[in-house]
């Protein structure tokens, strides 16, 4: 009788362990590329929507006033807060800094004169771009 052996395998190689982690480790990277991505988005929403918001509380105050608010004090109580924390938003008004940019990269500006302002901020994830809302309430890219 002839003895034939099989040979078991019981694991894997050290080849296929590692090229299954290099692979891992490459689809890891690219989840974490588009979740940045999207996240920066995000706050370039968050951005526009501040912007809308001063442009709203400027054509609110023009309403009211018949000339537009030059300074933050006048302004703020024509603004929508955020419950929890009471401010808007970082803000840049006629020079003054007015609170701290909460988020990385992109600042606003709003400069005022009783007939007429300007409120921009510049875009995270479109190096380069802006957005800008000015006297009558128009908002647009550049």
């Amino acid at each position: 009788m002839i003895k034939t052996s099989l040979k078991q395998s019981r694991g894997f190689t050290l080849i296929e362990l590692l090229a299954v982690i290099a692979i891992l480790g490459i689809l890891v990277g690219l989840v974490l590329v588009a979740t940045s991505r999207v996240r920066s988005q995000a706050r370039d929403t968050q951005r526009k929507a501040i912007v809308r918001s001063i442009s709203e509380a400027q054509e609110s105050y023009y309403n009211d006033n018949g000339k537009y608010a030059t300074s933050w004090t006048d302004l703020s109580s024509y603004l929508s807060t955020d419950p929890t924390t009471g401010k808007i938003g970082p803000c840049n008004v006629n020079g003054n800094d007015v609170g701290a940019d909460q988020w990385r990269q992109g600042s606003f500006y709003h400069d005022a004169s009783s007939t007429d302002y300007t409120v921009q901020t510049y875009y995270e994830s479109k190096q380069g771009k802006r957005f800008i809302c000015s006297t009558g309430g128009s908002c647009q890219e550049r």
